[in-house]
């Protein structure tokens, strides 16, 4: 390097950025190792050297021990450069893909070394505008801010727009709203927000906000509220959520004011007791009926209470609204207030409880209170629908919610809604009721958030009918349900080719086939329907986040296209952060790729949103188990148990658990208490007497199912624990040629992998289905 020759003896390449790449060199005037920086040629000549030079300068001046100094700048032979020490160590973004998530109190000094270090630059006049794990060393003790001022001197070299030169001035994953919607006037409260940020991942595991796009999280910076850290790490005391909370407030008059006040929060929060209790033990004895409100309670504390919102953020939960018209109304009923709930989603400043947990209250005589608790909301939004409809489909409908507050049984006011039929009439129904909803419990909506709520479409009439009666169906979870969902879907799509949800819906009707062996449709057949209407919803509504799950559970499910169906997941939770079904879809294709702490924050936040959900609640302690968190995965399985007795995968689970403790015995106890009791006398029996082995593995191999992958599965580790390897490899040969995605979890299943997983017909399994083994 010509440009440098002279001065400094360049050694090699160390690294390489998204402007610049690093090279360690040798001072020879000063005889001290160095990093130059030497920006990438079509960036030096789009931002404008002389310029970048000379606001780079100005970072010269800053002299703090936190702080990566500038040494040296320049230009020539075509390069612009400029020179930092070279300081051992690490980069934040290094340490986090190795741990993922920090003690906290390594987070709690990494924060205030670079908190210290920001409110010195800031009282010199100096911003930062581009705080990240990249940008921050870890040296022995010690963290540093590295590039100081370059995204500003950048700035100043490109103009004000936000991407110029093919580059991005800041990381969006980091970037103050004010900075995304590129604020002229920054003040130090943006490096606050980054700083935040930081915190918030070095704590969850991951940023704020992720997407897959620049626009994508621009859209959750400027518009949606974080989720609160406890819900991807219980650990965390919540009064450190609710400082980041603050430091991560949209408008920048609702954050800490300066860095100092903001560390000094910070720090105090870290040494607030978390107010969880320990991990309790089997508690069987409880689960009758009246317990259930206690037991749910307890797995709460476990988890640092995390299914509660810490922050300052009503929650509530959407209740069925109760049908006065006549009963074949219902669906209409139902359909309003799935519509309700979907609209309340969408405003930041609410936490909405997911409709799958609230689905199952319908027609409930149970008090508001009990449910509320269940649920861990502080406001419940019930109602009642009398739809009047003429022979010719006319009429109107009377819709009266109700929206109570938890705490003193008290009612809000609300209006009552006489309007139309049309699809025009309700929509505009349901978005005035969710409106109404947020005033009600003081929470202003954006802009962008009021079209949102607003919904503004226009749908065939016919067709919106259909589709309400779709959503009716498939909520039945039954075969029949299924079958007369998918009839319902392609009705709509075929009264309205443009109406975006009746192929979303129709993509998840298809979807649910390879559960209901009882339908008549090839398993294949389906899923090349339901990938073929998905892509049909987003080709119409590319911001619709249930076409895009439908889509990622199409293409994990029917495709094993692993890298597609998580783009579509994390796209789908991107445009609806509160999507449970997507972050429960995204945690069992992490949990199969073996990125457990990741799982785990995803259904943490899905259990957060449906609570009462048995099926999650067993996600969770499966991935729990995989953390070596054994006390907490079963007393989720109890939940789970607590919430449907007799839930054969908790079961199942527990039995798996029992198998890593070599509890025979306490294998067949849960086999016992599962429909097939005979397989759990085999069990029994083989655990007091080793000898009828052959017994045992008569009655696995006699096990049948319509469903043949979940069969094949189910033999698989009752194989494994008779101890029969090569059983256990042909059954789980079976379930990779049906194509059951449900059924591939048995590959993961301790008592399988210990048995078989150092073989090849195993390791050429997984490679059939594309994952390690």
């Amino acid at each position: 390097m010509a440009a440098l020759a002279g001065r400094y003896a360049v050694e090699r390449e160390i690294g390489q950025g998204g402007m610049a790449t690093v090279y360690l060199a040798q001072d020879l005037r000063h005889g001290r190792r160095v990093a130059i920086k030497v920006l990438r040629p079509e960036i030096a000549i789009g931002l404008g050297p002389e310029r970048f030079l000379r606001e780079v300068a100005v970072t010269a001046q800053l002299d703090h021990p936190h702080i990566v100094p500038l040494l040296d700048s320049g230009e020539g032979h075509g390069l612009v450069y400029y020179v930092m020490p070279f300081v051992e160590g690490e980069t934040l973004r290094q340490r986090l893909a190795r741990e993922k998530q920090l003690s906290l109190e390594d987070a709690g000094t990494i924060t205030r070394d670079i908190a210290g270090a920001l409110a010195y630059a800031h009282g010199r006049g100096v911003l930062h505008r581009d705080i990240k794990p990249d940008n921050i060393i870890l040296s022995g003790l010690n963290a540093r801010i590295m590039d100081f001022g370059i995204a500003k001197a950048a700035k100043a070299a490109v103009g004000d727009t936000l991407t110029e030169a093919g580059m991005v001035l800041g990381t969006p994953a980091y970037m103050s709203p004010e900075q995304l919607a590129g604020g002229r006037d920054l003040d130090a409260r943006s490096d606050l927000y980054s700083l935040g940020c930081v915190a918030y991942e070095m704590l969850a595991g991951q940023p704020p906000f992720t997407g897959p796009t620049i626009e994508s999280l621009a859209y959750q910076h400027l518009t949606v509220a974080p989720a609160p850290v406890t819900q991807f790490r219980s650990s965390v005391p919540r009064a450190v959520a609710a400082v980041l909370q603050k430091a991560l407030a949209k408008v920048p008059a609702d954050r800490y004011q300066g860095m100092q006040g903001f560390a000094e929060a910070f720090a105090t929060a870290l040494q607030r007791p978390v107010g969880g209790a320990k991990p309790f033990q089997r508690f069987r004895p409880l689960l009758a009926a009246g317990a259930l409100v206690a037991i749910i309670a307890v797995a709460v504390l476990v988890r640092g209470r995390a299914s509660r919102n810490p922050s300052d953020r009503p929650s509530v939960a959407v209740l069925p609204f109760r049908n006065l018209g006549p009963p074949e109304e219902q669906y209409f009923a139902d359909g309003i207030t799935e519509e309700i709930s979907a609209r309340l989603s969408h405003i930041s400043g609410l936490t909405v409880i997911s409709r799958g947990s609230a689905l199952q209250y319908k027609a409930s005589t149970r008090p508001v209170g009990e449910i509320a608790r269940e649920l861990g909301v502080q406001y419940v939004l019930e109602g009642t629908v009398r739809t009047d409809r003429k022979p010719d489909g006319t009429g109107q409908v009377r819709v009266a919610p109700q929206l109570i507050r938890v705490q003193d049984v008290g009612d809000l006011p609300m209006d009552t809604y006489t309007t139309g039929l049309t699809p025009g009439e309700v929509f505009q129904t349901q978005s005035q009721i969710a409106e109404r909803v947020a005033e009600a419990l003081n929470v202003r909506l954006i802009a962008a958030e009021r079209e949102t709520v607003r919904g503004k479409q226009t749908v065939d009439a016919q067709a919106y009918d259909s589709y309400l009666l779709g959503r009716f169906q498939l909520n039945a979870t039954t075969a029949e349900g299924v079958e007369k969902a998918i009839a319902h879907f392609e009705a709509a799509a075929a009264h309205d080719s443009l109406y975006a949800q009746a192929f979303a819906g129709l993509a998840d009707a298809y979807a649910q086939v390879n559960f209901w062996p009882a339908i008549s449709i090839p398993v294949a057949t389906a899923y090349a329907r339901a990938e073929a209407a998905a892509r049909r919803a987003i080709a119409l509504d590319g911001n619709l986040a249930d076409a895009h799950a439908s889509l990622g559970n199409v293409l994990a499910s029917g495709r094993r296209d692993w890298d597609g169906a998580e783009r579509e997941f994390r796209r789908a939770i991107a445009l609806d952060s509160t999507y449970a079904l997507a972050r429960a879809g995204y945690a069992d294709l992490l949990w199969l790729y073996q990125r457990y702490p990741e799982a785990l924050a995803e259904i943490d936040y899905a259990v957060h949103l449906e609570p009462t959900s048995p099926v999650m609640r067993h996600q969770r302690a499966m991935v729990l188990t995989f953390l070596n968190r054994i006390d907490e995965a079963v007393a989720e399985e109890n939940v789970a148990i607590a919430l449907q007795p007799g839930y054969r995968l908790a079961h199942v689970w527990l039995a798996q658990i029992a198998m890593l403790r070599s509890d025979v015995k306490q294998v067949a106890r849960e086999m016992l208490a599962t429909p097939n009791a005979t397989i759990g006398q085999a069990l029994e029996a083989f655990a007091a007497e080793p000898r009828t082995r052959s017994r045992l593995i008569a009655e696995i191999a006699a096990l049948d199912s319509p469903n043949v992958g979940l069969n094949a599965a189910r033999q698989a580790w009752l194989y494994a624990v008779a101890g029969a390897p090569d059983s256990v490899l042909a059954s789980l040969e079976r379930v990779v040629r049906s194509h059951s995605t449900p059924g591939l979890a048995i590959l993961r299943f301790p008592s399988v992998t210990r048995l078989v997983g150092g073989s090849p017909r195993y390791a050429a399994l997984m490679a059939d289905v594309g994952l390690k083994p």
